[in-house]
């Protein structure tokens, strides 16, 4: 487990493998971290950079040696993205310093910022922390003999400004420990969405959500399908029908100390490997479908930092969670299945099974007399199409909570793009033999996937969050690792929060 440490300037009581220092343009002596660093190194840093065409932009790298006279063995000068907002240009640069560290085995990191980003000391001590396990995270549960890293970064110091103050002890101490509730929730979504999905079945996702509860102090229950049957989620059991592996329907709750008039509802797609069913996906379409339960993954992570972080709001997240695969008994194109509520729907494509058991659950939330609902979900394509692959698309009923949501994400700098509800697109899900089908036509389909999930959620304050993109990327970035990201987590949490 990476340990945290906060110090007061860059100064350092004990000595670092590397200290590596934020920087916003080419080094100066006025600069009031690197120009005593210059000084102390008898180093022009102003000449090596124009040398070493350092110009202190967005990810470039200077890396010097401490030549004993100061406690650190390396220095590394980092660019920042100054259009990037204050938590997002922190996070990054904790997580390309950490990186660095882990490519050269070092254990101990110091990271030196030259101000607090425009960020209070809580979300800077959050933006950092989450960041620098970013650059830290490696998903190597398999891996084994050489292929087994041999060394991992074991502390992180946090340097605060020079002109900051530092808190005292117990006050430091709780924003360690709320800053870690976010990081730890983000890499425990980014595992689940790793393990393979021979691993990672709907029982086992549902013991890891018991496990989170039981750390926690949540309230939990997990339905079976026999009980997925009986209360009349009859997608969710149509998506199951092919795959071996029951499904299952995950229940977390958490119930603020004091009766709170706000109660969120968070829902998670919880497919844990989607092979199309009888629409089968080409083998190169099918080959990361692991990742299909990203928004179960996510909603299971943010609920541990719910449990840790004590929100006033009621929050309760719901995961419909099955495989979808092409058995004997699987689910054919032009079955007609009633959803949870009664409303039929025309099954026309068995790969747009995510709104299915979205839909039943949808339903369900309803009847829980939510203030909002929020669905995430790996939904569509389309909305990548759109989009690119590092923003979600965001769909809404509810003008104010969406705008909540926004302030949330432009704090976090997490991409959420809203898209329109477009009521001329409506009738490409008119079905002759049913209430609704669950495909449009060819154009707009992130569009009509949303269109679709609106008919389950009534009036209902309602925000459907497609993730499809930037919940699993295939190359790592300067913020997110390759694989599972996390993303959302601290916007959600801001959404939450009060």
């Amino acid at each position: 487990m990476l340990k945290f440490e906060v110090v007061r300037g860059p100064t350092l009581d004990g000595s670092v493998d590397l200290l590596a220092v934020a920087t916003t343009g080419k080094p100066s002596a006025k600069d009031p971290i690197l120009g005593p660093l210059g000084k102390t190194l008898g180093v022009d840093l102003g000449v090596l950079a124009d040398e070493e065409l350092f110009e202190g932009k967005a990810e470039q790298q200077l890396a010097l040696s401490g030549r004993d006279r100061v406690p650190a063995k390396r220095i590394l000068l980092l660019g920042l993205d100054t259009a990037a907002p204050g938590y997002l240009r922190v996070r990054m640069f904790a997580a390309a310093a950490v990186r660095h560290a882990l490519g050269l085995n070092l254990r101990r990191v110091g990271l030196a910022f030259p101000d607090l980003a425009g960020l209070d000391t809580a979300t800077w001590i959050e933006a950092a922390m989450v960041g620098a396990r970013t650059g830290a995270y490696r998903f190597t549960r398999y891996l084994t003999g050489d292929r087994k890293p041999k060394a991992e970064v074991e502390t992180v110091v946090l340097c605060t400004p020079p002109a900051g103050r530092l808190l005292p002890p117990p006050r430091l101490e709780e924003l360690l420990a709320r800053a870690a509730a976010v990081a730890g929730a983000i890499d425990l979504a980014r595992d689940l969405v790793n393990e393979p999905p021979n691993v990672m079945t709907p029982r086992e996702l549902a013991r890891r959500a018991e496990d989170v509860a039981e750390r926690g102090g949540l309230e939990c229950e997990v339905w079976d399908r026999k009980r997925i049957v009986a209360e009349g989620m009859n997608l969710l059991a149509a998506v199951n029908a092919g795959s071996r592996e029951e499904p299952r329907f995950i229940q977390l709750r958490y119930r603020p100390e004091k009766p709170s008039k706000r109660r969120v509802v968070l829902i998670g797609k919880g497919l844990t490997f989607d092979a199309g069913g009888l629409c089968l996906k080409p083998p190169k379409g099918m080959q990361d479908m692991k990742c299909d339960m990203s928004g179960g993954a996510l909603v299971i992570g943010l609920m541990a930092a719910v449990a840790a972080r004590k929100p006033k709001a009621e929050v309760i997240a719901l995961v419909p969670s099955t495989e979808n695969m092409p058995g004997g008994a699987a689910a054919r194109p032009g079955d007609v299945v009633a959803a949870y509520g009664g409303k039929t729907v025309e099954i026309i494509n068995t790969d747009a099974e995510g709104r299915l058991i979205l839909a039943d659950t949808l339903g369900y939330a309803r009847k829980l007399e939510p203030t909002v609902i929020l669905d995430h979900a790996t939904l569509t394509g389309a909305c990548m199409v759109a989009l690119g692959p590092y923003a979600a698309g965001l769909f809404s009923n509810s003008d104010p909570e969406t705008e909540r949501l926004l302030r949330a994400a432009s704090a976090t700098g997490e991409q959420f793009w809203r898209l329109p509800l477009a009521e001329d697109l409506k009738d490409m899900l008119h079905s002759d033999v049913a209430d609704v089908k669950n495909v449009g036509e060819q154009f707009g389909g992130a569009i009509t996937a949303a269109l679709f999930l609106r008919h389950f959620v009534d009036r209902t304050p309602w925000l459907h969050l497609d993730i499809a993109g930037p919940a699993y990327l295939e190359k790592a970035t300067s913020y997110a690792p390759r694989g599972g990201t996390g993303f959302g987590i601290p916007t959600l949490l801001r959404f939450i929060e009060p």
